[in-house]
């Protein structure tokens, strides 16, 4: 593909642009830029691993993940633990339950307040979508956080409305759901389990019926630029979870040509994904030397923007 840097209409030129250009062109004013497009080339530098080689897409989830909490985001925490299977952090559960309504320690409130990042926390606590993403990284702590908060969690006004959210365009209450769904199976709940399964295969329709669509663009579907992405990480990480929670609930772990089997090929790319994400944790996943330093700690107030 050929791009034009000197020409401002060319948005792929001056995205490439905004790339090379040194950190001191950026505004003062935006630190959370830079680390904002690192992040996101870092995400889409993990799908593209994740379709060929699962142990190296989960090194760079890991990457973009601290760049998203370097951004203040829960989708950060979301990615952590999809990528390694480690439960979630005191300082993000610590959000999770006071979103919920629940106490925490005084211990845990201020490690999450140490833990603000470049944009403000209240703009970004108060996204549907990263809501979900504190309630999908922390369900599989289910165990541990009691029946209060599985009650919290079912009686939480998210589950009930309607606002669509994530790449599949689904209503934040049936994804709220799934979460709850998730924890629920988590404790051994096993009359769950054909929900969870059913929630798991719709959303691989829906992503089946994205990319087929997609693919009606052959140009752009050949070149690897369709909108869709090929794997869907909101779902590939549910997965992930999902049999998370079945190990730890000490039930029946999915049958993929049994249970999913009857999905088309292209509804199962994600779930394949997800469940060699969930399947794999018994490797130990250490930050390489090599692995280039996160970016660089901005220093100065959080930037007080929204995520657009």
């Amino acid at each position: 593909m050929v791009v034009n840097l000197l020409d401002q209409q060319d948005e792929a030129g001056q995205a490439l642009l905004r790339r090379l250009s040194p950190p001191s062109r950026a505004s003062s004013q935006d630190p959370w830029v830079l680390v904002a497009e690192r992040a996101d080339a870092l995400r889409q530098g993990a799908i593209a691993e994740l379709l060929l080689n699962a142990e190296a897409g989960r090194l760079v989830l890991r990457r973009a993940s601290r760049e998203y909490n370097r951004l203040g985001l829960p989708f950060g925490h979301f990615l952590a633990v999809v990528a390694t299977g480690e439960p979630m952090g005191p300082a993000a559960e610590a959000h999770l339950m006071r979103l919920l309504g629940m106490p925490t320690s005084g211990q845990a409130v201020s490690d999450a307040g140490q833990e603000a990042g470049l944009l403000s926390q209240q703009s970004v606590l108060a996204r549907p979508e990263q809501q979900l993403y504190l309630l999908l990284a922390g369900a599989t702590n289910a165990p541990r956080l009691g029946s209060d908060f599985r009650s919290a969690v079912g009686t939480a006004q998210q589950a009930s409305q309607p606002a669509t959210v994530g790449a599949l365009g689904q209503p934040l209450s049936a994804l709220w759901e799934t979460g709850r769904l998730i924890a629920e199976t988590a404790v051994g709940n096993e009359e769950v389990r054909p929900a969870l399964r059913d929630h798991i295969a719709d959303l691989g329709r829906t992503h089946g019926r994205q990319l087929r669509l997609a693919q009606v663009d052959e140009f752009h579907w050949r070149h690897a630029l369709a909108r869709a992405d090929l794997i869907d990480l909101d779902l590939a990480g549910i997965v992930a979870q999902s049999v998370r929670a079945l190990r730890h609930g000490q039930l029946p772990r999915w049958r993929p040509l049994d249970e999913f089997g009857e999905l088309s090929p292209l509804a199962q790319v994600s779930i394949t994904v997800g469940l060699r994400l969930g399947g794999g944790d018994d490797v130990a996943y250490e930050d390489s030397p090599w692995d280039p330093d996160p970016s660089p700690v901005v220093t100065g107030e959080s930037a007080e923007s929204n995520v657009d």
